[in-house]
């Protein structure tokens, strides 16, 4: 059982995966899924509220399945928002065992992350689920985080998470003491990484066919596949990360609009009111497979708990491979296997993507980054021409990932050579990221915060009084 997000993430892709592998070695799998969706309007808004408390229509129509299917056993991988606690009643009352995987730390957290403001925090677990009502942790909303809390609350008095569940699955030893710590009961908590090479294979990303590995890519053709070894293992890590920071970090900043003072400060040395800009500052931290992060600082921010905001998985290919095919034998040849050999996707990468970038126009010095690609897509942003205004290639679109959404055949050169086309140029219109997150903080429309590439744009000095926000300008 699955609750989707919005936006498809690692959740999704275990969650199918698992039931892929499980199918494969002769488990029978009934998926039972539910789409979030965005509610439209005030009383939409409260009956979803209400529902992550307990869904009386998830309560009924799961009673009904679990009458029918009569499964040995129901595996939740996520609730929220809309199916809720309420399937795990369903399941006690048809003598169901429930075992529910923890991708991050809802139980504990209204925002899941352990995280706010670019620091690590776990206040809500030291003095209550009311700090983060105060700080409208769960999407900068405190209206939200408190029907969140209130769903947390409420099953922590009717003790659903200690009586309901059989069993938990938490993805790190770190996580499963974190876990502990926040309350729930260590003697049913089980550590499983999710499981990219022969030794750890994941359903369908690699397939074993004719005594050999091999792993499929997005267009389902077949590459060789090689075991890692734990020095390119730690070197995809370090250096995937400085690919991606050195791409979106330090690229735009936003132009504070004059109607808004929250950001103003007084400058004791002019006697004047600043009204600074904002800089667009990007910082990824990676964790390794056991959970266990790589820097513990501060500016690790979720990372530093060994919560991922996404896990992918990287297969290892064998560089001396020139020809592939797909399961109906078309085949495909290549000089050289590069970075645009093996085509990857937002969750599923191959090491060439890092070590063996390809060039998209050499003779304009335009090379393919598939990293700061992905990377964009994980910062919410589609592809070049569905963010260009054509809904056809935005998200959930019919044509979002054909090749015209990365701009090829435009009149345009310059999109395909954006880096959500096929290439690693930056344009005004990847600001969009930074501009809908500070529009959420601030409540400000997108459209007020206009974005430059010119990164030392001057602030704006304004005579007259002197600016008393300083105690609200938390981000």
């Amino acid at each position: 059982m699955h609750n989707r997000y919005l936006l498809r993430g690692g959740e999704d892709e275990v969650f199918e995966s698992e039931a892929s592998l499980m199918t494969q070695y002769g488990w029978e799998v009934t998926p039972v899924i539910e789409q979030n969706v965005h509610p439209d309007g005030v009383l939409k808004k409260i009956g979803v509220a209400m529902d992550c408390v307990w869904s009386r229509r998830w309560y009924r129509e799961f009673s009904a399945m679990l009458e029918k299917v009569r499964p040995d056993v129901v595996h939740i991988h996520n609730f929220f928002p809309l199916i809720s606690p309420s399937v795990y009643y369903a399941c006690r009352k048809a003598g169901v065992p429930v075992v529910q995987t923890l991708h991050n730390y809802r139980l504990l957290c209204p925002a899941a992350t352990l995280y706010r403001d670019g620091d690590v925090c776990e206040e809500c677990l030291a003095h209550g689920l009311l700090r983060g009502v105060r700080y409208g942790c769960y999407q900068g909303s405190k209206l939200g985080t408190t029907a969140v809390a209130l769903m947390l609350q409420v099953h922590r008095r009717m003790r659903t998470w200690e009586k309901m569940v059989d069993c938990y699955i938490a993805l790190t030893e770190f996580s499963r003491r974190k876990l502990i710590d926040g309350g729930l009961p260590a003697a049913k908590i089980r550590v499983k990484p999710n499981f990219v090479d022969s030794t750890n294979p994941i359903t369908p990303l690699t397939v074993h066919q004719g005594g050999k590995w091999y792993a499929k890519d997005h267009d389902g053709y077949l590459f060789p596949l090689l075991d890692w070894r734990p020095h390119l293992i730690a070197r995809f890590q370090r250096e995937y990360a400085q690919r991606a920071e050195k791409t979106w970090n330090w690229q735009f900043v936003l132009i504070t609009p004059k109607n808004y003072s929250d950001l103003d400060y007084w400058c004791f040395t002019t006697g004047l009111t600043v009204r600074p800009n904002v800089l667009c500052l990007f910082r990824m931290s990676v964790i390794s497979g056991t959970g266990l992060p790589h820097d513990t600082s501060p500016a690790a921010g979720p990372m530093s708990t060994g919560t991922p905001h996404r896990t992918i998985n990287v297969v290892n290919l064998d560089y001396a491979v020139s020809t592939v095919s797909t399961a109906s034998g078309a085949t495909k040849t290549f000089p050289q296997l590069n970075g645009r050999s093996f085509r990857s996707d937002a969750l599923n990468y191959d090491d060439a993507d890092l070590f063996r970038p390809a060039w998209l126009q050499k003779e304009h010095n335009v090379l393919g980054n598939t990293v700061g690609h992905e990377v964009g897509h994980a910062l919410g942003q589609c592809h070049v021409m569905g963010l260009k205004g054509d809904p056809r290639y935005a998200f959930g679109g019919a044509n979002a990932n054909d090749p015209e959404a990365y701009g090829r055949g435009s009149a345009d050169k310059f999109d395909n050579w954006n880096i959500m086309g096929g290439g690693d140029r930056i344009y005004l219109l990847n600001a969009i990221s930074w501009q809908q997150r500070i529009a959420l903080h601030t409540g400000r429309p997108v459209a007020d915060w206009p974005a430059t590439g010119i990164m030392d744009t001057q602030t704006r000095t304004l005579p007259g009084i002197r600016a008393t926000s300083l105690a609200r300008r938390e981000f």
